[in-house]
């Protein structure tokens, strides 16, 4: 009888501990037994959340070099080659399809005392039209002795394009123009006697390209 007693109360015990919440019973599943874990309001350890779905930082696109538009220029070169024996016919106007800038901008200018001598520059013109503005004073009042010859040629053929002037063989007009609706490299050499001459070199291009100091060559005399 005793023993059924102790028995009774061990079983109340028992009883009273589950029905205090202070344990669980939880299943892990068949074969693995059983786990008791803390409920609400009693220590333990809670794992952490997992991370939510975070996108990758953006990364940042390499920063995007604009090619600079070609510029024409003009240098001077120390070929200079004479101009041809006989009269040259200027380029033709351009057809009606032609395609050249509308701006018109002054890359170069310069001023010559010539005495029968000779000076060139190459002109790289990247935005046609090419223009070689020519305004001639001359020291003679006879046209035979204070004459000029531009001539226009291409500076890897020397193909003649284009040449004009003043007196001998061409018109007394102190004021003249030539004119070349095309890109490309050109050679362009300057020669007379007894005339001062101012030249301007205006191509299509939208502005004027940085001034530099441009060394200018001694003067070349040759007897034409």
């Amino acid at each position: 009888m005793k023993k059924i007693f102790v028995f009774l109360i061990a079983i109340a015990c028992i009883l009273t501990a589950l029905s205090a919440g202070c344990v669980s019973i939880r299943k892990t599943g068949e074969g693995e037994g059983t786990e008791a874990t803390p409920e609400a309001g009693t220590t333990g350890t809670v794992p952490a959340p997992p991370p939510a779905n975070v996108p990758p930082p953006a990364t940042s696109s390499p920063p995007v070099t604009e090619t600079p538009a070609p510029r024409s220029s003009v240098v001077y070169t120390d070929e200079t080659i004479p101009p041809m024996d006989f009269p040259i016919t200027k380029e033709k106007m351009p057809s009606s399809n032609a395609t050249y800038s509308g701006y018109r901008t002054q890359i170069f200018s310069a001023s010559h005392a010539l005495k029968y001598t000779n000076i060139a520059f190459i002109a790289e013109v990247a935005n046609p039209p090419f223009i070689i503005d020519l305004s001639t004073q001359a020291e003679d009042p006879n046209p035979w002795y204070s004459f000029l010859i531009v001539t226009v040629r291409d500076a890897e053929t020397k193909e003649v394009l284009a040449e004009d002037g003043f007196g001998r063989r061409y018109s007394t007009d102190r004021s003249k123009e030539i004119i070349l609706y095309r890109a490309g490299k050109f050679h362009v050499n300057v020669y007379g006697a007894r005339v001062r001459v101012d030249i301007r070199i205006i191509t299509g291009d939208p502005e004027a390209p940085a001034a530099t100091a441009t060394p200018v060559p001694a003067e070349e005399e040759f007897e034409y």
